[in-house]
């Protein structure tokens, strides 16, 4: 459709999933405009495009967990994120009023599904939805509809579908731009060396952005601890790893 334009003008995001495609496309074709205009860039340059640096959708604390100043990479967020506080005793496992939480979970031989990280959801969930707060969300308590909850294989979601009736379950491909107040991702794996589709799936950057950037209040990552210790053969799966692993130390309770 390109020539029948004059100008474009491609909105969006840089670090989303890619459209699933099942037949083989030549060259760069399949691409998304956004992507095939940036080259590899992180973010849009300004001989290029308009950066757009703030949200008003996410809590601070969240975007600070996201933040790279050297690429650009995360958001800016409105103060008015930021006033909603737990009222009474906050549960064990939630160290901070907002943010990335990382709970971990020991398990060993899982690689598509976890019941030990299912169950561990459940509780999570349960606690939050006996939370209370200062001021609302949204203008209602934290509720059932608030709640969601990603996985990177069906079979882990079809389990915590199972486990947790009345809770929004999908895989990272199915939820891509869906919010809430709570954003629960389940890593699944024993090791990550051990993924069927490798490091690189399991890994992604893009998956993991989109998994856990769109929560209002926390993005809780459950997963088990040896996923940090993961065998890297090359470069690329080194900065993939390394990704988690920033997420796993900014979400972990400060000792």
């Amino acid at each position: 459709m390109g020539p029948c334009a004059k100008k474009h003008r491609p909105f969006g995001r840089s670090e989303q999933l890619g459209q699933p495609i099942q037949g083989h496309i030549p060259a760069r074709a399949a691409c998304p405009a956004l992507e095939y205009l940036l080259q590899g860039q992180a973010t849009v340059p300004d001989d290029l495009g308009i950066f757009l640096p703030r949200t008003w959708r996410l809590h601070p604390d969240i975007c600070r967990s996201f933040r790279e100043p050297s690429t650009r990479i995360g958001w800016i967020a409105s103060h008015t994120r930021s006033n909603r506080e737990l009222v009474g005793e906050m549960p064990e496992w939630l160290h901070r009023p907002a943010g990335l939480v990382y709970v971990p979970v020991e398990h060993e031989g899982n690689v598509y599904e976890s019941a030990e990280e299912a169950d561990r959801i459940a509780g999570l969930v349960a606690d939050l939805l006996r939370a209370r707060f200062a001021r609302p969300l949204c203008g209602k308590e934290v509720d059932c509809r608030r709640h969601l909850i990603v996985a990177p294989y069906n079979l882990q979601v079809r389990r915590l579908e199972r486990r947790l009736p009345g809770i929004r379950v999908g895989s990272v491909d199915q939820v891509p731009g869906t919010r809430g107040c709570c954003r629960h991702f389940s890593m699944c794996a024993s090791t990550g060396d051990s993924s069927p589709r490798g490091v690189e799936f399991l890994f992604n950057r893009n998956r993991l952005n989109v998994a856990i950037s769109r929560p209002r209040r926390w993005a809780i990552v459950v997963g088990n601890p040896a996923l940090v210790r993961t065998n890297c053969t090359t470069i690329e799966q080194m900065r993939l790893v390394n990704v988690y692993c920033r997420a796993v130390q900014e979400g972990a309770p400060v000792s």
